[in-house]
């Protein structure tokens, strides 16, 4: 069997940002009915060649049963890639045929994990708000994967203002441009994190180590995405969020925003209110959100990265896009 090789380039524009909310959609659907086979992510500590801290790379493996697709992601960061004028994090995706174990594709997936990362906001958001909803957004961190998460909330909502802030203002600035088609109203860039805050919806994507979100800037009534690598949003708000929805129970206890108050011992998988995945499924209802503060940790799960590489895979393959290699293939 063949192998198809995608480059980013050659993934852009396969799918389109309403296209990969659905797939998550109903991933994480799949996921409650037990279709979905999907470990916590492995990271990896990496040494450079004097013994210092190089970096980490973290497996994610899954399969996903309404796909019939299987395979594993491969993410990290590396601080040899600055000095090459690349971006810390790099990231490819193996596919295989779970029938067969034939490895069918293997692409570039830090494209796919800024549109999965953006996306699955999109599908939570579905599930807790349903279709067309007039918000107005905060947004946190103002890189390539804010960007998405600005996508694929227009996906699926009405954004009526749009808060940004980032620790480089000219970043914000920058996003403010081209984000404006998405926003139906203002794009307004904060000098002061607080200003962002002001939002029904809150989205953190930042590399931030320490808190940037603050209990007393939010109000009952706000959906908080807290989607970074490290803990964004302050204890003491976390601790006073009525509900926290989770993506990975496993994951979310190990790293992310939840890692400091479990190691505290002030939160664990029991004060989990929902899975995103029973949300889907209606399984926990939420309730009236208008008096509530609600937290969403999602730190990406490696069903979404699958789920998604399959239908770019699946397009690819429609289009004739890619080369073609073949591993096993005797010389």
């Amino acid at each position: 069997m063949k192998t198809r090789l995608l480059s980013k380039k050659q993934m852009q524009g396969l799918l389109s940002m309403k296209e990969v909310v659905e797939l998550c959609a109903r991933t994480f659907e799949d996921e409650a009915r037990g279709g979905v086979d999907c470990p916590a992510k492995v990271p990896t500590h990496l040494q450079g060649p004097e013994g210092q801290p190089a970096g980490t790379v973290s497996v994610m493996p899954a399969f996903v049963g309404w796909q019939n697709a299987a395979g594993c992601k491969f993410i990290g960061g590396n601080t040899g890639r600055r000095s090459r004028g690349l971006p810390y994090i790099y990231a490819s995706q193996l596919m295989i045929d779970p029938a067969t174990g034939d490895l069918a594709g293997v692409m570039d997936a830090e494209y796919l994990t800024q549109m999965r990362t953006g996306a699955q906001t999109g599908a939570a958001l579905r599930f807790m708000k349903g279709e067309g909803a007039s918000l107005r957004v905060g947004l946190f961190g103002c890189g390539s994967q804010g960007y998405t998460q600005i996508q694929a909330l227009a996906a699926v909502a009405r954004i009526t203002e749009l808060r940004l802030y980032d620790i480089y203002r000219p970043a914000a600035e920058k996003m403010a441009g081209e984000v404006a088609g998405l926003v139906q109203g203002p794009v307004l860039v904060c000098d002061e994190p607080s200003q962002a805050a002001d939002a029904d919806l809150i989205a953190l994507v930042t590399l931030s180590l320490t808190p940037v979100l603050k209990k007393e800037w939010v109000r009952p009534g706000t959906l908080i995405f807290a989607l970074g690598t490290y803990q964004e949003v302050e204890s003491e708000l976390i601790l006073a969020a009525d509900k926290v929805i989770v993506d990975h129970i496993g994951q979310t206890m190990e790293r992310g925003c939840l890692k400091t108050v479990v190691e505290e011992g002030r939160f664990g998988p029991e004060k989990v209110y929902a899975t995103v995945s029973q949300l889907a499924l209606g399984q926990k209802p939420l309730g009236d959100l208008s008096a509530q503060i609600l937290l969403c940790v999602m730190i990406g799960t490696g069903m979404l990265d699958i789920a998604v590489g399959q239908e770019y895979l699946k397009r690819a393959k429609e289009k004739g896009v890619g080369a073609l290699f073949d591993f096993l293939e005797e010389e």
